[in-house]
This record gives structure tokens, C-alpha cells and sequence, in this order.
């Protein structure tokens, strides 16, 4: 028994002795410093690009319609709704209906109604049997029936004839049909000039401030290869808008060459710009939920720094924060890395 008690004493010893010297808690291990590119924060100018889509229109009161002043029957249309044309080609052929041919028929009748009585009226006047009054409206109501009758024949209505193109234009609208009977005043065709075309762009609300009469946008044409982007002129911004595109028209002069397409697609690309602005570049700029937020590099730390965006392009974006100052260091490149508040090294 005194042989087992001397070996566990012994035992227990041992394992006092073999503690002793170590410390109570290991030493964590030093975390890295992160070696970040900063660069000053500095205010600048910048452009931000938006595009915005439309099409090429004729402008208002630019459209020249035909027609005739009587009833007519279309017998032949020379041209189709879009069609290139120069002055003087022909456009709709039409002759007088049968109700206006019983109208010439008329005219013609009391034209030689009138042409009789003022000659009798002439005869008695010789005889001292008319006075000077009566022989003035026998003349007056043949001058009227000569001018009546000279009116439809001119306009056409005794017989087939052309109505041609006044302009060098397009042809946008046709309303006319073989074989059908048109009215006085109806229009026909609808003609544009060619260099009366502007482009109606559909704008956000939101991007009606980068825009202004008279400032300079540049247009390009949508699957048409053959023509070349230009710089076109705001002429009108409206002020409603579109219940169904939720979008707002804008009105842009076309220059008189562009060669765009009456009817075509068009993209419009103008800039809203900024200047003297805290700028950032994009690289800079980190997301967290609904935020963003940016690294200062100060005293040897990373600040966390949230940050309201302004404008923005694929380089840099505008920045606004009230503890923003200028020469901060803002952390470029390697922030993803970064918590608030911990050491760094810059280079």
C-alpha cells in the first residue's frame, strides 16, 4: 500500500511540474495589413450619356395635300404612299363626275343664255330702248357665267386631267382610288418636300433638363446603313406627357442633307453635365443593400464613408458626402478587402 501512494504522489507531481513555464493564453497571430492604391479626392466636370429613341416625321403645316374644287371620278393613280417625287410628276389622274359634267353642261347653258340677252340688251339700247343700268348687268351676268364655266374647265371638270406635284417631296399619304368618286376639297395625296422632315424623339421626364431649344444632339439612323449620324437642333420640348409611353416629345431639325428616311427609326444621344463636383472613379465605389459607400485612407486607417451618387459614366461618377475634404485619399484599388476602421498601407 505505502508503494502505491509514493507512485501517485510521484504521478501527480509530474504533471505539476510539467505545467509549469506555460502561459495561461496563447498569443493570437498579428491580422495582415492590406496594401491599398489611394488617390486624392478632387472636384471636376462630368458628363453623364443618355439615349433616348425616335422617329423621322414630316414637320407641321409641311404636308401639301391635292384636290379639286368639284365632284370628280378617279381613273388612275401614278404613284404609291411613300414614293420619291419631283415637281410637275404626275400623281392621280381624274375626270368629272356626272354630277359635275350636268354642272359644266349647265354653265355652259346659262353662258349662252347670258351672251343672248346682252345682245338683245345691246339692240334695244341702240334703239334708245334700254338704259345704260340694264345694259350693265346683261354684261355682268355674261362676265359671271364666262368666269364660272372658264373656272371648271381650267380645274379640269370638262374633261380627264393630271393633278401633279407641286414640291419635290414624298409621298405620304394617298387616299385616292380608281373608280371612286370624290367630293370637292378631298384630299387626294399628301405630299411632304423633302428637306420639311424633323425627328420626334421620346424623352424620360427625368432627362427633360439635359435638353434645351436650340442645343445640339447627335442622331443616328437605325437600320440604314447608307446614311450617316448628324448633329440635329431642338426645336420644341412639349409639355405633356404621352399617357401611354409615359414619355415626353421632343422635336429635333433635321439638317437639310442628313438623308434620313421619312418614317425611319432614329437613336438620339445627348449628355447632362456637371461641373466642379466631387469625382470619383467607378472603381472606387462599393454597394452594400440600398447604399454606397467609399474607403478614405486616414492616419494609417480605412473609413468607411457613405456617399450620395450624382451623375455617372463607365469612368467615374459624382459624389456627395458633407465630411468629404479636399486631398482625401480615396481607396482605388483594393477595397473589397477593407472593414471600417482597419489598418492599411497605401501606395
Amino acid at each position: 500500500m505505502k508503494h502505491y501512494h509514493a507512485l501517485l504522489h510521484f504521478l501527480i507531481l509530474g504533471t505539476l511540474l510539467s505545467g509549469c513555464g506555460k502561459p495561461e493564453e496563447e498569443e493570437k497571430a498579428p491580422e495582415p495589413t492590406p496594401t491599398v492604391t489611394v488617390q486624392a479626392l478632387h472636384r471636376g466636370d462630368i458628363e453623364e450619356s443618355i439615349t433616348a429613341y425616335g422617329s423621322v416625321v414630316a414637320e407641321p403645316g409641311q404636308s401639301t395635300g391635292l384636290s379639286v374644287p368639284y365632284e370628280g371620278m378617279v381613273t388612275r393613280t401614278w404613284v404609291v404612299p411613300g414614293q420619291p417625287i419631283k415637281a410637275g410628276d404626275p400623281i392621280v389622274e381624274i375626270a368629272a363626275s356626272a354630277a359635275t359634267e350636268l354642272q359644266v353642261g349647265q354653265a355652259q347653258t346659262a353662258l349662252k343664255s347670258a351672251e343672248t340677252e346682252l345682245q338683245q340688251v345691246r339692240q334695244r339700247y341702240d334703239l334708245k330702248l334700254a338704259t345704260n343700268q340694264e345694259l350693265s348687268q346683261a354684261q355682268r351676268a355674261t362676265d359671271d357665267a364666262r368666269a364660272q364655266l372658264a373656272s371648271l374647265e381650267k380645274n379640269g371638270a370638262a374633261g380627264p386631267r393630271d393633278l401633279k406635284s407641286p414640291v419635290d417631296g414624298i409621298v405620304v399619304g394617298l387616299s385616292a382610288q380608281a373608280g371612286q368618286t370624290v367630293s370637292a376639297g378631298m384630299s387626294l395625296a399628301d405630299i411632304v418636300a423633302r428637306d420639311a422632315i424633323e425627328v420626334r424623339l421620346e424623352v424620360e421626364p427625368d432627362d427633360l433638363d439635359a435638353l434645351k431649344v436650340g442645343g445640339n444632339l447627335k442622331l443616328i439612323p437605325v437600320n440604314q446603313p447608307s446614311a450617316r449620324s448628324v448633329a440635329g437642333v431642338v426645336r420644341m420640348l412639349t409639355a405633356s406627357v404621352n399617357p401611354a409611353s409615359r414619355l415626353v416629345s421632343v422635336y429635333v431639325t433635321l439638317p437639310k442633307d442628313s438623308g434620313f428616311l421619312l418614317g425611319g427609326y432614329v437613336q438620339a444621344e445627348f449628355a447632362r453635365r456637371a461641373e466642379g463636383v466631387w469625382v470619383v472613379p467607378i472603381a472606387a465605389l462599393l454597394s452594400e443593400g440600398e447604399g454606397t459607400h467609399l474607403f478614405l485612407a486616414r492616419d494609417g486607417k480605412a473609413v468607411a464613408q457613405p456617399v450620395e451618387i450624382g451623375l455617372r459614366n463607365k469612368d467615374v461618377a459624382e459624389v456627395r458626402a458633407k465630411a468629404l475634404k479636399d486631398a482625401d485619399a480615396v481607396v482605388v484599388e483594393g477595397n473589397y478587402e477593407l472593414e471600417d476602421g482597419m489598418n492599411l498601407k497605401t501606395k
